[in-house]
């Protein structure tokens, strides 16, 4: 599934109690679903028979979801027996059936099936309908209850028969083979299609209208497969045009993630203007993108991507539908990759690092775990954009050969399955013989994003150098370790030289590396492969005038330039360091920097202008104004992290909102800064009250250690001076005790997330 033009703020307006997965003691092995559609009446009316499956013994009832129909009748076997339809539960008395059983229910229903501006049933004024399968707005999303009895879940999965009724000049279209079509007693047509590979309730569909038929063969590595396009009349001579790329898309799927194993491609063009959606071998396609060009080819070839994720192997729980969404979406941007270019594939990578970042915390209500995203966001930022990062970031820390390798291995092993994130990185691990355990930990099993800088490149003798580097937090919990990075590095005549996949974990690492030049700078991920917390822009500079670096929130005026400098624009969305020593007044620095390079042996000549903005509450400086007077904002420059902060001198336009601008293009980090105390790791283990907001004592401690902090905490972390993590403790309170008879004497650090988003950090001692 894919969305086009809005953006999903979900309000679950319809919670129900599901408890264990029922898919637990009962399965649906198949379902035959013989209905009428009126699509003038909006209604349904049928009967769907169910091969129920025990997977327990005595087994007393059997509860299916249905949604807004009235059932007329139900026979087990051949008897009617009673039932109770309350709210979208249908429970029905089993009888003592046993393991090995199959029952056969057959239910009857008619009315007006369920729907909504996103999911379940619409019907048009001239006579169509379709569904979609999922609902935004309903818990659990699946959908399949708007129009049959079922297990509304995606853990089960069963075969199906369609017989669906329409009016003689309307065609019926379904997921799998259109196994013919015939007159019913009424004068009606019945249109017969037959789905045998086993899918979610959610996956199937339906839609009628007046549809003409388009068709082709994708000649694919294991079969030849027909591909169908349903399009009303007024859109059917647009369809080989927008669809030219189709059999070229599924070639380079074939061949990145495994042969299609689904025995059709179809799409059904509907009215439908808020997305599309990825029903197994029916894709609901809105009819509006079908312009006869190549406008929308990545919708199209993102929703048939899901017949590899999703489709053939479905996410365990909606909470981890980045399984599903942030996969397929990943797999769209190997299509361009290959179709087209590398080149568009890491624009499009940039592109949307660079909206997440911005955009994440604003879409979904916050950050949270890739495994754990709450159902109001299922349909998210992090599913999709946030989980094709991920993906991304894993397929460079793997290499190409094992990432594909390993998710070609995946989709075989868990083929019309469930699976989890475990045991997708399980799985992974297995197959490439490389440990996941710590990219999951980092990645996917705790919100936010790491962030990697260089702090400093000393000289060691030769051409010898140590490279210091430090991992810091954006709205995670705790470090990444066996992080791969790679580095590189320029010197002033931009000559570069790459360092691959160097190894460290925890918050400081250093690196050895023989460089065959001096270093004018050096740079963590240059060529953007990891989901880190900062935007980024590499460029060329070869002629004066002004370079807008827009989404970092500056720009360059070089007033003189006769040479090509390669330049690098860095903002970092972690806390800037705080000053190491106080000016007379104190200030309070920004929770983001700027790092800018550039490759020339003097300082070129020129100016920086940073952009703020203190009127917009998701605006990063909006918390920074806050009880202080914009005038008194600063900024400030320090070369690197040897060095302090000083004040510069800076030309303000605007108010509450404007630009800095400096009279040089001097090299080094810049940040913001207000009056008022830093709340930044102090350097003095022995404070008791290192952070206005936390209290610890006594310190240093010997058998315990007490917290008080104003805001509730949510998690307590202990690291070692090499940031390994020692301990983690949950908690939901203002206060806490920390047991501390599993340490050795030493300092240590103690870090504090709270329920405001912060995350305080202080050293203490354990005599």
């Amino acid at each position: 599934m894919k969305k086009i033009i809005f953006t999903l703020l979900i309000s679950i307006m319809a919670v129900a109690v599901f408890g264990q997965y029922r898919s637990d003691s009962i399965h649906v092995a198949h379902y035959d679903l013989n209905l009428t559609i009126d699509p003038y009446a909006h209604t349904i009316s049928g009967t769907t028979t169910l091969n129920v499956v025990p997977k327990m013994a005595g087994l007393s009832e059997i509860r299916l979801d249905l949604s807004s129909l009235t059932v007329d009748s139900v026979i087990l076997g051949d008897f009617s027996v009673n039932f109770s339809h309350v709210g979208e539960s249908l429970t029905i008395p089993a009888g003592n059936y046993q393991l090995g059983d199959t029952l056969i229910l057959a239910i009857s229903y008619h009315g007006v099936p369920a729907g909504n501006n996103w999911g379940g049933f619409s019907f048009t004024n001239n006579g169509y309908c379709y569904n979609i399968g999922v609902s935004m707005y309903e818990s659990p999303h699946s959908f399949g209850r708007a129009w049959y009895p079922c297990i509304d879940e995606f853990s089960d999965k069963s075969t199906y028969d369609f017989h669906i009724a329409t009016y003689p000049s309307h065609k019926a279209i379904c997921g799998g083979t259109l196994m013919g079509s015939s007159q019913n007693d009424m004068g009606m047509t019945v249109w017969h299609w037959k789905l045998d590979k086993p899918v979610p309730a959610y996956l199937t569909s339906v839609a009628t209208g007046t549809y003409s038929l388009y068709t082709d063969t994708f000649h694919g590595m294991e079969a030849n497969i027909p591909i169908s396009i349903y399009a009303p009349p007024s859109y059917f001579s647009k369809v080989a045009g927008s669809f030219v790329n189709l059999k070229n898309i599924a070639a380079i799927y074939e061949n990145l993630y495994g042969p299609l194993q689904f025995d059709h491609i179809g799409y059904v063009l509907v009215a439908f203007n808020g997305g599309a959606m990825e029903h197994a071998t029916n894709i609901a396609y809105p009819q509006s993108a079908v312009q006869g060009n190549l406008t929308n080819e990545d919708l199209y070839a993102h929703e048939f991507a899901h017949s590899w994720f999703g489709n053939l192997v479905t996410c365990e729980r909606a909470e981890e539908m980045w399984l599903n969404e942030g996969i397929t979406s990943y797999a769209t941007a190997t299509y361009i990759e290959h179709l087209y270019s590398r080149q568009d594939y890491d624009e499009h990578i940039n592109d949307l690092h660079f909206d997440v970042l911005n955009k994440i915390a604003k879409n979904d209500g916050g950050h949270y775990a890739l495994n754990d995203v709450p159902q109001s966001h299922t349909y998210g930022t992090h599913s999709y954009d946030k989980g094709e990062l991920v993906t991304h970031t894993l397929r460079h820390y793997m290499g190409d050969s094992l990432f594909f390798a390993g998710l070609q291995a995946y989709l075989r092993q868990y083929a019309w399955q469930t699976a989890n994130s475990e045991q997708f990185f399980a799985s992974m691990s297995q197959t490439s013989g490389i440990a996941l355990d710590d990219f999951f930990e980092a990645y996917v099993n705790q919100p936010g994003f790491l962030h990697f800088a260089i702090d400093s490149i000393v000289a060691e003798g030769g051409s010898q150098y140590a490279v210091y580097l430090r991992q810091r937090l954006w709205h995670a919990h705790h470090y990444g370790n066996s992080n791969l990075v790679n580095l590189t590095f320029f010197n002033s005549q931009n000559q570069r030289f790459d360092y691959q996949h160097f190894e460290f974990s925890g918050q400081y690492g250093v690196a050895h590396i023989e460089i065959p030049f001096e270093p004018a700078f050096g740079v963590v991920d240059f060529n953007n492969e990891i989901s880190d917390a900062v935007i980024d822009y590499n460029a060329m500079l070869t002629t004066t005038g002004t370079r807008n670096f827009t989404q970092a929130k500056v720009s360059c005026v070089p007033t003189s330039n006769s040479d090509s400098i390669q330049m690098r624009v860095e903002y970092n969305l972690v806390h800037a360091d705080p000053f190491k020593q106080q000016p007379q007044q104190h200030y309070r620095v920004h929770d983001r920097y700027w790092r800018i390079e550039y490759t020339h042996c003097h300082q070129i000549k020129g100016k920086f202008k940073f952009t703020y903005d203190g009127t917009n509450s998701n605006a990063p400086e909006y918390s920074l104004l806050q009880g202080v007077a914009h005038e008194d904002m600063v900024l400030l420059y320090r070369r690197n992290c040897a060095d302090d902060w000083h004040f510069v001198n800076a030309t303000r336009t605007g108010e509450l909102s404007g630009t800095f601008t400096t009279d040089s293009l001097r090299p080094g980090e810049y940040t913001f800064a207000v009056p008022g105390e830093d709340v930044g790791i102090r350097s003095n283990a022995r404070s008791s009250n290192s952070d206005p907001g936390l209290r610890i004592y006594p310190n240093p401690a010997h058998d315990q250690l007490v917290i008080h902090c104003q805001d509730v905490m949510n998690l307590i972390s202990i690291y070692d001076l090499n940031a390994r993590q020692l301990a983690s403790y949950t908690i939901n309170d203002n206060d806490g005790n920390v047991n501390l008879h599993h340490l050795s004497a030493g300092t240590y650090l103690l870090s504090v997330w709270t329920s405001e988003g912060k995350q305080i950090s202080v050293p203490f001692i354990k005599e």
